[in-house]
């Protein structure tokens, strides 16, 4: 038997762009947007890539190594993990970006796309989860939960 249902569809979707708002305030100015960038760097700096199934970041060519060890690139430079540190300038360009009603994580050093995409004779270094499918690792993942959860609380 067919049952008919009536629903206020209007005030669903008012609650729903409420923690949409909630949501990219949260990632973006709150503590638990701050965390998640300071996560993601600390990730990075340890050699490990925030993006999930990528594991430890591919080791620097024995050239590169060379010239670590002879102090070359300064003396806080260590050989091993590939930290992605040189000077700090890359990492810290990571930031939120709003287009629209979306909100994005992007790095403003170029350097980032080279590593990222393995350009010239770097190998891919995933800093970032970009193509469909794939997303951020178990410990950053909990950290957007959390910022979700908040956003709904809020609405």
């Amino acid at each position: 038997m067919p049952v008919k249902v009536k629903s206020n569809l209007k005030s669903f979707k008012k609650i729903t762009e409420r923690v949409k708002f909630n949501f990219r305030k949260e990632i973006s100015t709150g503590q638990i947007g701050y965390e998640l960038l300071r996560t993601i760097q600390d990730t990075i700096r340890k050699g490990i890539s925030p993006v999930d199934g990528e594991g430890r970041f591919q080791r620097y060519s024995d050239s590169y190594r060379t010239a670590i060890k002879k102090g070359y690139l300064g003396s806080n430079k260590r050989p091993s993990p590939v930290s992605m540190f040189l000077t700090g300038e890359m990492l810290g360009t990571l930031r939120y970006v709003q287009k629209a009603s979306r909100l994005f994580l992007q790095f403003d050093d170029k350097k980032a796309f080279w590593h990222h995409e393995g350009k010239g004779r770097l190998p891919k270094r995933r800093l970032l989860p970009t193509v469909r499918g794939s997303d951020f690792n178990k410990r950053i993942t909990q950290i957007i939960i959390k910022a979700l959860k908040s956003a709904v609380r809020k609405k």
